[in-house]
């Protein structure tokens, strides 16, 4: 099966999303980078897409749907060829429309131009309830010289939609593993959380890890970035956007980074991860300890020298 590979994170509070492939003369937004349905049998669901020529060149663009899947536990997706969906035929069910109301599926774009269209999903009574995930590409090409050939070069952009249709039911899941280094000198200090959602739909979480010291004092915390998990999927859950380059894969494990530099004695710290805006909430702590070796040794090698000389000095007297 042929499949194309496309990284993808969360800029805060969205994840999943795709940015543009530029050429030279391609330059196009999108909005939203993200949409997120849910749908009751039987609806018609519809919503806008807005795409806009940043340039001075026109372009034309195909549009075509992508199905994708979550490809491993750092948030990357990867296209493939068929819906793995409760209902195959989704696809059928998708039409686009402009302005004019008149179903299309190209556009062609002047300069500067922007235009609006509407995503019509058809939503019958014999549709299956459960999750699809797809990308709405909008596809163009541009011709080339290639030494002895002309190659045909396809840019585009693309939005990708999550779409949970029926009754969805209570948000599942469970903190598969939070770790961090057990003894450090200083910080800041890098943790791993790693979230499995064993819902039959998509979930947003949200969360924090806060810091205690060993007299039960918080001395601190890190927000954790809203970031999108396909159902039955697991992600390492972040405090930062990835500003890797988005047209590759990366398969680096996301980190949550706790700032603080400057750490003395036992520390733990609690994650606290809402599944949905209903909950539930669900928490795991770890223990680590932070003292300065190096300035310590430091210190004592000083003292200790002093202290040398203080009591040959003191004999001497």
């Amino acid at each position: 099966m042929k499949k194309t590979v496309l990284a993808v994170f969360l800029i805060l509070l969205l994840a999943l999303k795709t940015p543009a492939n530029a050429a030279d003369d391609l330059d196009i937004s999108i909005s939203p980078s993200v949409l997120t349905i849910e749908a009751l049998q039987p609806s018609t669901v519809k919503a806008n897409i807005t795409v806009q020529n940043m340039n001075e060149n026109s372009h034309d663009f195909t549009i075509t749907i992508q199905p994708l899947k979550q490809s491993d536990n750092s948030g990357t997706i990867e296209y493939v060829d068929i819906f793995n969906t409760p209902d195959p035929s989704i696809r059928e069910k998708i039409a686009f429309f402009d302005e004019d109301k008149e179903e299309i599926r190209k556009i062609h774009l002047g300069p500067l131009e922007k235009k609006t269209l509407t995503m019509n999903i058809d939503i019958n009574k014999e549709t299956s309830s459960g999750d699809y995930y797809f990308s709405i590409i909008f596809m163009t090409t541009k011709d080339g010289i290639d030494t002895d050939t002309i190659t045909t070069l396809p840019t585009g952009i693309a939005t990708n939609v999550l779409l949970s249709v029926g009754k969805p039911g209570p948000a599942t899941g469970s903190i598969s593993s939070f770790s961090g280094p057990f003894f450090l000198e200083h910080g800041p200090v890098d943790f791993e959380l790693l979230l499995s959602n064993t819902s039959d739909h998509f979930i947003l979480p949200t969360g924090n890890v806060t810091f205690k010291n060993i007299f039960g004092q918080t001395v601190g915390k890190v927000d954790i970035l809203p970031q999108y998990i396909l159902s039955k999927s697991k992600r390492f859950l972040t405090n930062k956007p990835n500003t890797k380059n988005q047209n590759t894969v990366n398969a680096e494990k996301s980190k949550l980074i706790w700032k603080e530099e400057t750490l003395l004695g036992v520390y733990t710290a609690t994650a606290h991860i809402a599944l949905s805006e209903n909950g539930p909430t669900i928490t795991k702590q770890l223990i680590f300890l932070a003292f300065p070796v190096i300035p310590a040794l430091a210190t004592t090698i000083i003292i200790t020298v002093l202290l040398g000389i203080y009591l040959r000095v003191k004999k001497l007297l």
